[in-house]
């Protein structure tokens, strides 16, 4: 440890009173670094959430969630402690649970910024000037200043001993709300210390980044500053909004962040994927990292891999389609084991007679009750054998008869083509699982043809959301599940970890559980099934993927860009017809219907 005397003051906040692997880890490095170690817990601690930060500190306060950050420091400094005792030491490091890391130690840091001058405070990276900008309306300057993230701030000898540091202590506002937190003390601490005459810096120089327009790399650029040697990734840069996150680009930066972290550090990865999929909606986390996989389907990794036990099960009803399926069946490879499902012994004899020369003794044909379909294929019939593989992939035969024949074969084909192309489009499929240990889902590709075509994510829940949100809390289900939030798993078919199955597989399902036939078109349990898919192995600790061909990943490409190119031209349109419409026309004719349902419309198509 340095000669430097430090104080250091971590805040942790969670709604659950949890505290996640990652912050001992963060923790554990500080102390390293620092004489004493205060943590304020504001809110909830749960009995587990203290012990563990017990084992780490003697100094461990739990208060009510008052004051945000600034007020837990405050009561640290001013009412745990006396100023008498902060003046003992040389620094003081003020921190809080925004962060993943570090990284890197932060011996490193702290050494770094030692070589680069004698700032007063100091932090790691700054948020830019933005003259046009008043956060909230309620920053005392009328403007945003530049100003040190408060994720992380390092006050030194000089600062921390002055009667300016003591006073701006004591008579700190006490603020009700996260936008008075932020507007008031934040973005008002940097530049209040600078005309006290204070010298600051940063760690990371983000200046040629900010441009015309400022904006919190943080949450917005992550990966760009764990290029430029930032220790710290921001945790809500997996939450962001995909509307907001295109805007800066193209949502690319945290996934090349991410890759950053996986080849030049040694952090564990685990410490991220555990605390985001306790906490964020899965479609942001999909995302923010674009967990789309475009699998080869011509030539297969080579991994080095013990022998997988793999279980492909079929739900399969239509006997005049075994023949178009062949091509699928003969892709399986020769180290899975094939369950089909089927509802009566005239099929199971024909499904044993077209494949039974393919399979051999690794095909298994069972007769199911008719009543759930694919739905209680997966949870009822092959329930028994699905936890004795490591991996099981899932797939349906499909006849639309509620759409057109275009509509439906190419949502079938969808399906198949995406989860069993070829032998090595298979082998390649198993290496991504293996290769990412918290992948526990792969599903095909939305699908927005036909009577689809208008279909945004959101509206995929259909009348679904009331049911899944009963059926996640009969499962247990610990996740976020909203409905202004996308859905991922669009279609029965999957490949999966079976690990990531278990919330769903550890309920005894019935028959009786599913409704009989004719089953409804939309709303029943089965359509449920296949929209909890994605929070089941949330809950499990895994994230859901979209994999797909090369050839579908060129048709999505050229069908996105066209109907992009066609929304935009609509929303000028509409604009356009708006503006033409209100010009020089009377105040009662501007609230007319005409115009209030042409308002409606082009917000529609702005998403808004």
């Amino acid at each position: 440890m340095s000669s430097c005397k430090r104080l250091g003051v971590f805040v942790a906040f969670d709604s659950e009173g949890v505290i996640d692997d990652y912050i001992p880890y963060l923790l554990n490095d500080l102390k390293q670094n620092v004489e004493r170690l205060i943590v304020v817990v504001n809110g909830q601690l749960t009995p587990e959430g203290r012990r563990t930060l017990e084992s780490i500190t003697g100094d461990l306060i739990a208060r009510e969630n008052a004051g945000f950050d600034f007020g837990a420091w405050r009561h640290a400094l001013l009412e745990y402690l006396s100023w008498e005792e902060v003046m003992q030491y040389d620094e003081l490091v003020l921190l809080n649970d925004s962060c993943f890391g570090p990284l890197y130690p932060f011996r490193t840091i702290f050494a770094q910024m030692e070589e680069k001058g004698d700032a007063d405070f100091w932090g790691l990276v700054a948020h830019g000037e933005v003259r046009t900008m008043n956060p909230f309306g309620m920053c005392p300057y009328g403007y945003l200043p530049e100003h040190i993230q408060s994720s992380f701030i390092v006050v030194r000898s000089r600062m921390l001993h002055s009667v300016a540091f003591e006073t701006y202590w004591k008579e700190l506002p006490f603020v009700q709300n996260y936008q008075e937190a932020v507007a008031k003390i934040e973005c008002v601490f940097t530049k209040h210390f600078e005309e006290q005459g204070f010298r600051w810096d940063v760690l990371v120089n983000t200046a040629d980044m900010d441009g015309s327009s400022p904006t919190a790399h943080a949450f917005f650029s992550p990966g760009q500053l764990l290029l430029r040697g930032m220790p710290m990734l921001k945790v809500k840069a997996f939450a962001q909004s995909l509307n907001d996150l295109l805007n800066v680009h193209m949502v690319d930066d945290l996934a090349e962040g991410m890759q950053y972290l996986r080849q030049h550090t040694q952090y564990d990865e685990r410490l991220i994927f555990q605390h985001i999929l306790r906490k964020y909606n899965i479609a942001d986390i999909h995302d923010t990292l674009h967990l789309d996989y475009v699998v080869s389907d011509r030539s297969a990794e080579k991994v080095a891999s013990p022998k997988r036990k793999v279980l492909v099960l079929l739900h399969l009803y239509y006997m005049d389609l075994l023949e178009s399926e062949r091509r699928y069946m003969e892709a399986i490879p020769e180290e899975a084991d094939v369950l089909v499902t089927t509802m009566s012994e005239e099929q199971k004899q024909a499904i044993e007679a077209a494949y039974g020369k393919t399979f051999g003794s690794r095909l298994r044909v069972i007769i199911m009750t008719n009543r759930g379909r694919e739905a209680a294929s997966l949870l009822v019939a092959a329930r028994p054998y699905i936890m004795d593989y490591e991996y099981v992939c899932f797939c349906q035969d499909k006849k639309s008869s509620q759409v057109m024949y275009g509509t439906g074969a190419s949502f079938s084909r969808l399906g198949w083509e995406n989860m069993l192309c070829s032998r090595a489009y298979i082998e390649n499929i198993l290496n991504t699982f293996e290769r990412e240990p918290h992948l526990g889902l792969l599903v095909p590709p939305r699908f927005f043809g036909g009577l689809f075509l208008y279909n945004l994510p959101t509206n995929l829940w259909t009348i679904c959301f009331d049911r899944t949100v009963e059926v996640a809390k009969m499962l247990g289900l610990h996740v976020d599940i909203r409905p202004d939030k996308g859905i991922i798993c669009t279609n029965s078919m999957f490949w999966a970890r079976t690990k990531a199955l278990e919330p769903l597989l550890r309920h005894e399902w019935t028959y009786d559980d599913f409704e009989g036939e004719p089953t409804p078109i939309d709303g029943a349990l089965r359509h449920v099934i296949e929209r909890i898919l994605q929070f089941v192995a949330q809950d499990a600790g895994y994230y859901t993927g979209i994999v797909m061909t090369p050839e579908y990943a060129s048709i999505q490409t050229n069908a996105y860009f066209y109907l992009v190119c066609r929304e935009m031209r609509r929303s000028s349109q509409l604009q356009a017809e708006l503006n033409t419409l209100a010009q020089g026309k009377s105040k009662s004719w501007r609230s007319s219907p005409r115009l209030n349902w042409l308002r409606v419309i082009y917000h529609k198509v702005r998403g808004r």
